[in-house]
């Protein structure tokens, strides 16, 4: 029973004789060929629903400044680009990152320029105009719907503290009054 399971899960999981112990059951190799049909059968179907939402679908992925300095950013900038993905990655820059300043945090300061790593194309609007804010979105979004990710750097500024207990230590009253 046991090599028969073993010999089964490797079959269905296609690793292969290799993996398999003791004698062959009979049936087996029909079952990895229908195995091998049904596999096939839904990757054409995922790829023509991919066709059919190619040129429609899309991934917006909002985050702030202070994510770029997470792997996930870079593990996520980079299969975008890799594998092609329809995915508007939005940052919304206002400098700190809870009460971290990005300058004390990043060595490039310039979140758009971290697209270039990946091959992807990049933008920077004013996060603080609105209608220029909405213009750039609906330009990434046409660029990212041929399927091609996009990096767009909303440079922006808080105003208030990042928490009801943040105390604002970190920033000179003079900078908010700038802003």
């Amino acid at each position: 029973v046991g090599h028969f399971s073993i010999q089964k899960a490797a079959t269905l999981l296609g690793l292969g004789e290799e993996f398999c112990v003791g004698p062959r059951p009979a049936g087996t190799g029909q079952l990895r060929e229908e195995v091998a049909r049904e596999e096939h059968r839904a990757a054409e179907d995922q790829e023509q629903q991919h066709d059919q939402q190619r040129g429609t679908a899309l991934a917006a992925c909002f985050f702030g400044e202070g994510a770029v300095a997470e792997g996930e950013f870079h593990e996520s900038m980079n299969l975008a680009a890799l594998w092609g993905l329809p995915v508007l990655f939005l940052c919304e820059n206002n400098l700190y990152a809870m009460g971290t300043a990005l300058e004390r945090h990043q060595a490039q300061t310039n979140i758009q320029a971290k697209a270039a790593g990946y091959g992807m194309q990049s933008d920077v609007v004013d996060g603080m105009d609105v209608a220029a804010v909405e213009e750039a979105a609906r330009q990434a979004m046409d660029i990212v719907r041929t399927g091609r990710p996009m990096l767009l750097e909303a440079r922006t500024y808080r105003f208030r503290a990042h928490s009801m207990y943040d105390a604002e230590l970190y920033r000179a009253k003079t900078e908010v009054e700038e802003w």
